[in-house]
């Protein structure tokens, strides 16, 4: 009977850790919603796997674009948005 009831505390934790991951993940849309224009923005992951590109490489091709103030990088979460300026 008492593995039961560990069992079912274990459902219970996991439940409130998908419900608190999937909040989460809603107020970062919402942030990023907010804060950039999507059309002229995109996730540096997905740039990378549009590019066919790996980490190094993007970040330094990044770098030197955002050193000649074409690109703008923002932090958000673990993520960086790539904004296209004027």
């Amino acid at each position: 009977m008492e593995n039961k009831h560990v069992g079912f505390l274990i459902l219970g934790i996991a439940t409130i850790f998908v419900i608190v991951i999937f909040l989460f993940q809603n107020a970062l849309i919402q942030i990023i919603n907010s804060t950039c224009t999507m059309d002229k923005a995109m996730f540096q992951s997905s740039l990378m796997e549009k590019m066919e590109i790996g980490k190094v490489k993007a970040t330094r091709l990044l770098d030197k674009l955002e050193a000649k103030q074409i690109i703008e990088r923002k932090r958000r979460g673990m993520n960086n948005i790539v904004v296209l300026k004027d």
